[in-house]
């Protein structure tokens, strides 16, 4: 069990700023946040940054237009027009990246700086700074089969909460596997509830594989967890992706010949295919052991949660030497102990003897509530942030591949040998860009970071996905052809 705060949103208001500001300074920087975002608009593969440090995006958030960002760390949102006098101009997404890698102090000054650069740049002043939301996450291996623990049953028995709705979502398949939990109302101002499969979260969305290093590194999850989950995150598939990994850990570390052999062949029939799985798990079943599922158990707080805590931000004193702005929000993270402890009491508990005198908290609850709350430092900032980058890395060729198998099947209408596929792709770019790879292909070698032998698997999935449209394609160009003929 390891806690962490998972999102930090924090406001900023400027001083003599209100609904119908005519203060020159604003509408200056207004003005250069809008001829950036439409020059990026009109140009989206262009990097458009302001003082050669924020990237602008072409993404807008409720009534904040514009957005600047330090990307995968934090995003810094501007409104053109504020709806009241109180509306804060700018608001504040801290990512859970930087919260980890960084720590949340670092995170929060780090963020803060580009807030201040952006503001000194066109002369106005920082009035205050106030918390907006603030997840806090705990990640579990205590629970492998959520749907025991999600059942209607158990939550009838075992579930108390001063929260009126739920939700529950899962899968269905050879077996009903309920998998998320919500309680409360998600666009709520006050708190919001979430149990879920954070291990198929961070593989189906791509994101966040710093996840990982991170799990193995507190215990959660073994050298065999970390090798199959990187795995299932580069081929970006929870189910699929997991049991493909199983198998090829087994290929490279099992000793039996022959059940290397069985499973090369299975991951050649059944990885083409992604319905082949469940036949695939049977398969393995009782040979590889299933990975150890993480679960994220998540308070999401907002506003007007904290506003009722009020009189007790206001009174606590702590020795502060930061940024003067920055203290109620560093308040929030110093009172953290005492929020969730709130949370885990009063707001959504699991106890054992419900509605009887014997009434106490589940064990695995109880270890929730026990959870050492160590603030994050960066301690392992160079195990997450290369392990992040080799996976980026392996993810990034292996769009590469599945760009090259597009082009080529769309192009072609069929697949050619990897050498030719990726020749025939690279001729179709400016030389410039791809100088050292055309030298090496002169000299008959192929650069080892293009090999792979996924690719004859990749290249026969997409044939086979494209084929209606490059066959398309074709009787289109015959027709035209003709026409021209005639």
């Amino acid at each position: 069990m390891v806690h962490h705060i998972d999102t930090y949103y924090y406001s900023v208001t400027i001083k003599d700023d209100c609904k119908n500001s005519e203060n020159e300074n604003m509408l200056k920087l207004i003005s250069v946040l809008q001829q950036m975002k439409e020059y990026k608009q009109a140009n989206p593969a262009d990097t458009v940054e302001f003082a050669d440090q924020l990237e602008i995006t072409s993404f807008s958030f409720s009534i904040y237009q514009y957005n600047l960002q330090v990307k995968e760390n934090f995003d810094i949102f501007i409104a053109k027009n504020i709806m009241t006098d109180e509306t804060p101009r700018i608001c504040v997404q801290i990512r859970s990246r930087a919260l980890i890698l960084m720590g949340e102090f670092k995170a929060i000054e780090e963020s803060f700086k580009y807030v201040k650069l952006i503001c000194d740049s066109f002369d106005l002043k920082i009035d205050s700074c106030l918390e907006n939301r603030v997840d806090y996450a705990y990640h579990t291996n205590l629970i492998q089969r959520s749907t025991e623990y999600l059942s209607t049953e158990y939550l009838e028995e075992h579930l108390k909460s001063s929260m009126r709705s739920f939700h529950l979502i899962g899968n269905i398949g050879d077996e009903l596997e309920i998998n998320t939990l919500q309680i409360g109302v998600r666009s709520s101002n006050s708190v919001f509830f979430r149990f879920y499969n954070k291990s198929r979260e961070v593989i189906e969305n791509n994101y966040k594989s710093f996840f990982f290093e991170r799990w193995y590194q507190k215990g959660l999850i073994s050298k065999y967890d970390l090798y199959v989950y990187k795995r299932a995150f580069e081929l970006k598939g929870y189910v699929t992706g997991v049991l493909i990994g199983r198998c090829e850990w087994y290929i490279q570390y099992g000793n039996s010949e022959n059940l290397k052999s069985m499973l090369r062949e299975l991951i050649t029939k059944c990885y083409q295919n992604s319905d082949n799985a469940p036949f695939l798990e049977k398969k393995i079943k009782g040979i590889l052991p299933p990975v150890t599922v993480i679960n994220n158990i998540e308070f999401q707080t907002k506003r007007a949660f904290y506003s009722s805590f009020d009189k007790c931000i206001k009174e606590f004193n702590f020795h502060f030497t930061g940024t003067p702005e920055l203290k109620r929000v560093y308040k929030i993270l110093y009172l953290r102990k005492e929020f969730l402890d709130f949370l885990t009491s009063k707001v959504v508990l699991f106890v054992d003897g419900r509605k009887t005198k014997k009434e106490k908290y589940t064990e695995w609850w109880s270890r929730i509530r026990s959870c050492k709350l160590d603030y994050t430092t960066p301690k392992f900032f160079e195990i997450y942030r290369s392990a992040d980058h080799l996976a980026d890395e392996k993810r990034a060729k292996r769009r590469l591949l599945n760009a090259m198998a597009s082009f080529v099947v769309t192009k072609n209408g069929k697949s050619e040998s990897f050498t030719e596929d990726i020749r025939d792709t690279l001729s179709s770019l400016n030389d410039n860009d791809i100088q050292e790879v055309n030298e090496m292909l002169k000299s008959g070698k192929l650069p080892s970071k293009f090999s792979n032998f996924e690719y004859p698997i990749i290249s026969a999935r997409t044939e086979r996905k494209l084929k209606p449209i490059y066959n398309f394609t074709k009787e289109e160009q015959e027709k035209k052809e003709n026409e021209s003929k005639n």
